[in-house]
């Protein structure tokens, strides 16, 4: 049977190991977490991808359905270069239906300089869908990159889904080799993102007194 699972909490102040890291779920739903002050990657999901490095399919798996959004993520890759807020490797899913969604997560101040991204999509990560984010004040580009798809073999991109996201400097619009990218909207900071997204990212008002709890 299906393993569904949910993350609904406050994660900050990891110096060094990331704080949510998943390998192989399925239903996940990390949903409304506030996550800041991390010295790398935020929210790590998925494994396997790393063979198209060397032109090989990705590690089978059976991740799908699992869900990112409305996180509210900043200040993280305060120590190392390659990782991003949300990160993604591997197989996500067998559709676009079924694979990874990251979603309405609110995310600012990214630390690094040089190296990773934002919203991350790395080796072999296919069928993932990046939809209706915010991400501004950052040093590195939003999104990830195209890959090419060695599961399939037939010179397609792993199948990504990336629209209606607010940031800057984003990638131009493509349509191609199972790659849809449009309707974005540059912006230059939080001013130009909607509301709806800006307020619903974060800890849900029923849980904020989570942020002012003291260990006893």
């Amino acid at each position: 049977s299906a393993m569904a699972s949910r993350l609904n909490s406050s994660v900050y102040r990891f110096v060094y190991l990331l704080p949510t890291w998943c390998y192989f779920l399925w239903n996940l739903r990390s949903q409304s977490p506030g996550v800041h002050d991390q010295g790398e990657a935020s929210i790590s999901i998925g494994w396997g991808g790393w063979p198209d490095k060397v032109s090989l399919p990705a590690q089978p798996n059976y991740s799908n359905s699992n869900t990112i959004s409305n996180n509210l993520i900043y200040d993280h890759m305060s120590l190392l270069g390659d990782g991003g807020a949300v990160y993604t490797n591997g197989i996500t899913g067998t559709s676009m239906a079924n694979g990874e969604h990251v979603s309405g997560n609110v995310v600012h101040d990214q630390l690094n300089t040089s190296g990773g991204h934002v919203l991350y999509t790395d080796n072999g990560a296919s069928y993932v869908s990046i939809l209706s984010n915010a991400v501004w004040n950052i040093n590195v580009s939003p999104w990830g990159s195209k890959h090419v798809n060695y599961t399939v073999g037939d010179g397609t991109y792993d199948p990504t889904d990336i629209e209606g996201n607010y940031w800057p400097n984003g990638p131009s619009d493509y349509n191609n080799k199972s790659v849809l990218i449009q309707n974005n909207h540059d912006i230059t900071g939080a001013d130009q993102v909607p509301s709806s997204i800006t307020a619903a990212g974060g800890i849900e008002s029923q849980y904020q007194a989570i942020l002012s709890w003291q260990p006893a």
